[in-house]
């Protein structure tokens, strides 16, 4: 099963670990395979990337380390060397009422191009703080995705935890509950072709095949009814 999803608690929080769970000697093969890669394209950019070392409905317990980690993870297909490594991601469910935000990817993008999504979305990266903030990251995604500002937000809570074992990432789900009608917004950034408003009554009718397959399982849960009288 490529996706494990967990309800989230409404005191849901991000805490800061103090060990990078890699082993000595996968860490000195990714460092060596990634030594290689950047001779070959010099434009790799090792950044830092937020790691997943534990986490339940109440937190995830994350490190900071290398991106040169999770690059070589994705790429080196020795099954001895295959980490566990899970990096940490947001997703924002934009509701007002009964209705949901949805945007079209665009066929410029290189994942999930042509299906629809929910908005914002996007990886975790380093706050001025140097800690990792979910709830700063929507905003920014917001901002960013939708081009307006974060104060028509009104309200963000977590709702589900989505783990995706083929990419490795743990998607941190929440609602965002809007000041304005979901009419206002318009597809500006170049991520997104449309936005389409979905009413929750519809949900269980929609044709699944037209979405992203993170947002397809995020759908599974709204269509249930413990997740529509949580919404």
């Amino acid at each position: 099963m490529r996706f494990e999803i967990y309800k989230a608690s409404p005191n849901f929080k991000l805490q800061e670990d103090s060990e990078f769970k890699i082993s000595d000697r996968v860490r000195k093969k990714y460092d060596e395979y990634w030594d290689s890669e950047s001779k070959l394209n010099p434009h790799l950019f090792d950044g830092t990337l937020f790691y997943v070392n534990e986490f339940d409905s109440n937190k995830v317990r994350w490190v900071y380390s290398k991106y040169r980690y999770w690059y070589a993870q994705k790429n080196i297909n020795t099954e001895s060397l295959q980490g566990h490594l899970t990096s940490l991601a947001v997703t924002g469910i934009i509701k007002k009422g009964n209705q949901l935000l949805l945007g079209k990817r665009s066929t410029q993008v290189t994942q999930d191009k042509g299906l629809w999504d929910f908005v914002p979305s996007g990886g975790i990266s380093q706050q001025e703080s140097g800690k990792a903030d979910f709830y700063a990251q929507l905003k920014e995604e917001f901002q960013e995705e939708l081009g307006v500002t974060d104060g028509l937000i009104s309200t963000i809570e977590p709702l589900i935890l989505v783990l995706d074992r083929e990419d490795k990432v743990l998607d941190i789900v929440c609602t965002l509950t809007v000041k304005c009608d979901l009419s206002h917004f318009e597809a500006t950034n170049s991520e997104y072709d449309d936005f389409q408003i979905l009413n929750l009554s519809q949900i269980e009718d929609v044709e699944i095949d037209q979405f992203s397959p993170i947002t397809q399982k995020i759908i599974e849960f709204i269509g249930s009814q413990i997740i529509k009288e949580y919404l």
